[in-house]
């Protein structure tokens, strides 16, 4: 039994200017039939960071610039009404607190040691990251008071850095399925309503919390001196990170070459991580999905925008065991990461530790979030997702672009000199775009993460 949904989720590029670069022209420029469109499908419980590594992928971009996911303009505001105390109610629960550098984008991390990163990026953006909130745990607790000042002396008036989701949140902590509510995925009938299940689950992480400084002071204290190590040692990676191919920046930053501090920083991580972790993934409140779309924005310069639209969910149905029609016919999976959080309990379910899209009457497992069966093209598709727990492309409209090519518009005043009248030209143009990586011929439907 597969216990979790699988989303279809559109990926769009759209020009933040306005402009539509979808004319007849460009699509054909393009090999587009209706834009720049990646189809996916991905585990309900993937979060944002894992999807961020998946769009630069599908999209043939490499990774090298800043990143983040946002609500569209209009659920902002519906959320906020423009007003900051309601924005830093949900900091640490939906937004990220602002980052040191004055704007909430993340760092790229895929090419410079992503398991670290990746780990710090799921942890990060605890709703215990503030002293307001430690404190009403404990008044004594002065931490994060840097972080404080940072966050809590805004200008009163909210502007679009302060859109920036965390990126340890799942999908279906962020999309809602269907108001039919066919997997239990509750649906607020409101805002008011989500805000105040929202702070319900909130105050019980506050209580949770302060029962374990009643219980366990010590373990408390290592918890909360955890975090901050963490949110420290983040900062410093960054640097690293950032000053790398320089080794006499290196030396004066950090009095070590690049291999001995990354080494460094390999210990020092490891020392706050499985504390950091409890607090975080223990003690953060869940959400209720609330939204249908997103904004994934990448590179401040070249401002591209990929709109993400929810589309559909299908989940494993779950068979009796008495029910000896069952059977599968695709290879094992991992049943113990299938199976780690069971949606149904009893004996009375079977929960085989393989996927597979049919039982041997023929009958078809995976259902959408109407119930009907999920339609023949995505069966072999949504079997490779049961089985890797790894999001899939299963169609691409458009070639792939590029990085630092001027975004929308200056991709395809490139693609028109590649394809113009002037050989040369095209010649010298397309010998820099495929020295970059940029292959025309690239498919997304054949990416493995």
């Amino acid at each position: 039994m597969c216990n979790f949904p699988v989303y279809q989720l559109s990926l769009e590029l759209i020009d933040p200017s306005g402009r539509q670069y979808n004319s007849s022209f460009n699509l054909k420029l393009a090999n587009a039939s209706r834009g720049i469109i990646r189809e996916i499908l991905v585990p309900a419980d993937t979060r944002l960071f894992d999807l961020h590594t998946f769009i630069q992928t599908v999209f043939g971009w490499k990774d090298f610039y800043l990143h983040r996911f946002s609500l569209s303009d209009d659920d902002f505001v519906r959320l906020t009404k423009g007003n900051p105390s309601a924005y830093l109610a949900l900091c640490g629960i939906l937004f990220r607190f602002s980052a040191s550098l004055g704007f909430d984008w993340y760092w790229h991390s895929l090419k410079n040691d992503p398991g670290l990163y990746r780990c710090s990026t799921a942890l990060e953006g605890s709703f215990f990251n503030t002293r307001r909130r430690m404190e009403s745990v404990d008044p004594s607790c002065k931490i994060h008071a840097a972080s404080d000042r940072r966050h809590f002396c805004r200008t009163t008036e909210l502007t679009a850095s302060e859109n920036c989701l965390i990126e340890r949140l799942t999908l279906k902590e962020i999309f809602i399925a269907d108001p039919e509510n066919a997997f239990h995925i509750k649906t607020p009938a409101s805002v008011a309503e989500w805000k105040k299940n929202m702070l319900d689950n909130a105050n019980a992480c506050i209580d949770r919390l302060s029962r374990l400084r009643d219980l366990s002071p010590e373990s408390f204290y290592d918890q909360c001196g955890a975090l901050e190590e963490l949110e420290d040692w983040k900062a410093s990676y960054e640097s690293l990170q950032r000053i790398r191919s320089n080794p006499a920046a290196v030396e004066s930053r950090f009095g070590l070459c690049y291999e001995d501090a990354l080494k460094h920083h390999c210990e020092m991580f490891l020392s706050c991580f499985e504390q950091a972790r409890s607090i975080t993934e223990d003690y953060n409140p869940r959400l209720e999905p609330l939204f249908q779309r997103l904004i994934y924005q990448y590179d401040r310069g070249d401002e591209w925008n990929v709109l993400i639209r929810f589309k559909n969910a299908f989940k494993y149905t779950p068979y009796k065991a008495s029910d000896s029609s069952v059977s599968f016919s695709a290879k094992p999976a991992d049943g113990a990461a299938l199976l780690a959080e069971p949606s149904l309990t009893g004996s009375e379910y079977y929960a085989p530790p393989v996927i597979g899209s049919r039982n041997s009457s023929g009958k078809i497992l995976w259902h959408d979030i109407q119930g009907k069966p999920a339609p023949k093209r995505f069966l072999t598709f949504l079997d490779t997702v049961g089985k890797t727990l790894r999001p899939l492309c299963f169609r691409a409209d458009g070639v792939c672009v590029m990085d630092n090519i001027g975004g929308v518009s200056g991709f395809f005043d490139f693609l028109k000199t590649i394809h113009g009248n002037d050989p040369d030209a095209a010649r010298r143009v397309r010998e820099l775009a495929e020295l970059s990586g940029w292959n025309e011929k690239f498919d997304p439907t054949n990416v493995s993460l």
